[in-house]
């Protein structure tokens, strides 16, 4: 999709795995002042951070690590929520573990993780729904890394009695010259108990925010035009 303003971009999305990541092309002005130069970095920080959080509804595209996640409804009442994780094409980055929200009222149990791998429930709210907000986090034993294209950890689930609502994944991995841990957050399924759906009724999904970043960019694009 173009754009036209103090200087030019286009991006598109494109599916990898049930994934999504945004490619963007700029492509600056001849004799482009510092205001723009300043802008064109600003573009490219945004949307860096934009091809780390845009995702298909039910995985997170975090560059090297994918989340794939389903859901089954049982003929007891229950739903399974099922996750993989599955390796990109980037070996040198880390990935250190994922966290879905928790409520107390969720009913969640039969947690299951593969053969070297754990789980925690913390108090944390580490997505900031709110007053009773905590998280379930799966963890290696050990930091993925190196490992081969595709290669797909399976067997991490749950289940509660309530039916899917979208809500928060969080992903947090270390890439290169990042400096640190780096949270990406995607919108797969996590179970919709009364609080959950009351914490998440105004959290806008990580596909909205998206729209709304561009829409802020665009306008600030077309201000710097009209100067």
């Amino acid at each position: 999709m173009p754009f036209s303003g103090p200087f030019s971009f286009s991006y598109s999305c494109h599916n990898i795995s049930d994934g999504m990541f945004l490619a963007v092309v700029l492509t600056p002005p001849f004799g482009e002042n510092k205001t723009i130069m300043k802008l064109r970095t600003l573009f490219l920080t945004a949307f860096a951070a934009l091809a780390f959080t845009a995702t298909h509804a039910n995985a997170t595209c975090v560059a090297n690590y994918l989340i794939p996640s389903s859901t089954l409804a049982t003929s007891s009442g229950t739903t399974v929520y099922s996750y993989s994780v599955v390796a990109g094409c980037v070996p040198s980055v880390q990935f250190d573990e994922f966290f879905v929200p928790y409520f107390s009222d969720a009913g969640i149990s039969n947690i299951t993780v593969p053969a070297g791998w754990g789980y925690t429930i913390t108090s944390s709210d580490l997505f900031g729904l709110g007053s009773g907000a905590g998280a379930l986090e799966f963890i290696p034993n050990s930091p993925l890394t190196g490992e081969t294209y595709g290669q797909t950890t399976t067997g991490i689930s749950f289940t509660s009695p309530y039916a899917p609502i979208n809500g928060p994944l969080g992903v947090t991995s270390q890439y290169p010259g990042s400096g640190g841990p780096v949270t990406t957050i995607s919108d797969p399924p996590v179970p919709g108990s009364p609080e959950a759906i009351a914490a998440l009724s105004g959290v806008p999904e990580p596909a909205t925010k998206t729209l709304m970043l561009l829409g802020v960019i665009a306008v600030v694009g077309f201000g710097l035009t009209k100067r």
